[in-house]
């Protein structure tokens, strides 16, 4: 199942301990905008190797896409733009 934006922000919200916040599987680029601004960083593997399966090769156009999609949103949240 994909990560959620409120599974992550209730998560959060209800630690009692400053944690960092991880998503270790199931970050795409069609998720990242509802989640992003949830967590402290980002484990992906599996989404970057061809047809989404950890037992292919890594194929470029699915790790541009992704790193493309985390840029604007990095750059969306600048507060120096």
């Amino acid at each position: 199942m994909p990560p959620s934006g409120y599974g992550l922000l209730c998560a959060r919200t209800c630690s009692f301990l400053l944690m960092l916040a991880l998503i270790g599987s199931g970050a795409t680029p069609d998720n990242l905008p509802h989640v992003y601004a949830h967590v402290d960083g980002l484990i992906v593997g599996s989404y970057f190797k061809k047809a989404g399966k950890a037992e292919n090769l890594v194929e470029e156009a699915r790790v541009k896409k992704f790193t493309e999609a985390l840029r604007a949103l990095r750059h969306a949240s600048c507060p120096l733009r």
